[in-house]
């Protein structure tokens, strides 16, 4: 599987390496996915807040998740949930299909 992320919000490289973390283990859990793509930005100058749009390369459609959050472990954490729970739709849906 091919990772790209683009931090275009200079947070630390810890938080890279997680979000990595988490999406070998998702891939491990749900080996159809192909590549992800995920961009990182900030918004504001005194508050900022975190963006990352993320985009799952799997058989058909690809999946495209948003997320904002105040901190990027926060951002991360959220992203990696998200992007767990639309595999697992996905899967529960061609799995209905296969058996119907």
């Amino acid at each position: 599987m091919q990772f790209t992320i683009r931090n275009q919000a200079d947070i630390p490289n810890s938080n890279i390496r997680f979000i990595k973390w988490k999406l070998r283990l998702i891939q491990e859990k749900f080996s159809e996915m192909i590549y992800s793509d995920i961009h990182i930005s900030s918004e504001g100058n005194n508050f900022k807040i975190f963006q990352a749009v993320a985009r799952i390369g799997v058989p058909g459609y690809d999946i495209i998740v948003k997320e904002k959050s105040d901190t990027p472990m926060k951002l991360m954490s959220k992203l990696s949930n998200i992007i767990e729970r639309q595999l697992r739709k996905r899967k529960l849906k061609t799995n209905k299909i296969i058996n119907a």
